[in-house]
C-alpha cells in the first residue's frame, strides 16, 4: 500500500533546500500549514484578493492559478494572509470555546431580560443573574410561553456557570 505522507515527505526530501512553499488561502490552509511547517523553511499564504488585484486577474473560480503564485512567490510579491505561530493557534484553540461559552450566556441573559421587556415587568434588582436576582426571577409569575422559556433559560445557564 502507498502511504501517500511518506511519498510527500520523500518528494521534499529530493529537492534543494531551502524549500518555500506559497498557497492560496484556504478552508484547509491551516490543516496543510500545520502538516508542512516541520518539512519545509518557510510557508507562505496568499491572500486570494489581493493577489487577484494584483495580477488583475479575471478568474473564475476561486483558485488563482499556481503558475501566478509561482511567480509571485519567486519574485517576492505574494501578498501574504496573516497565519499566526503554532503557539498563537493553539491558544486560539483553547480561548475560542470559552468566548463561545460566553457569548451564549451573554445570550441567554439578554432573552431573559427580552422576556421581562416584553411582559413590561421592571425590577430593582441591580443583578437579576445574582442569587437575590435569580430568587427573585424563579418567583415571578410570567405567563407561557415566557415562564417555560425563562426556566429553560436559567437551566442552561447554571449549567454553563457550573
Amino acid at each position: 500500500m502507498i502511504n501517500r505522507k511518506e511519498e510527500f515527505i520523500s518528494f521534499l526530501d529530493s529537492l534543494p533546500r531551502p524549500i518555500r512553499l506559497v498557497m492560496e488561502a484556504s478552508g484547509n490552509s491551516s490543516y496543510l500549514c500545520e502538516g508542512l511547517e516541520d518539512l519545509v523553511e518557510e510557508i507562505q499564504i496568499a491572500h486570494p484578493l489581493r493577489t487577484e488585484a494584483i495580477t488583475s486577474a479575471k478568474i473564475e473560480t476561486d483558485r488563482i492559478d499556481e503558475g501566478i503564485l509561482a511567480d509571485l512567490g519567486m519574485a517576492d510579491l505574494v501578498p501574504q494572509a496573516y497565519f499566526p505561530p503554532r503557539e498563537v493557534r493553539d491558544l486560539g484553540e483553547i480561548l475560542r470555546p470559552r468566548a463561545f461559552l460566553v457569548a451564549l450566556q451573554t445570550r441567554l441573559k439578554n432573552r431573559i431580560h427580552s422576556y421581562l421587556w416584553k411582559l413590561g415587568i421592571e425590577t430593582e434588582q441591580t443583578d437579576i443573574f445574582g442569587k437575590s436576582g435569580l430568587k427573585w426571577l424563579r418567583g415571578l409569575e410570567l405567563r407561557e410561553p415566557y415562564r417555560g422559556l425563562s426556566d429553560q433559560d436559567l437551566r442552561v445557564l447554571e449549567v454553563l456557570q457550573s
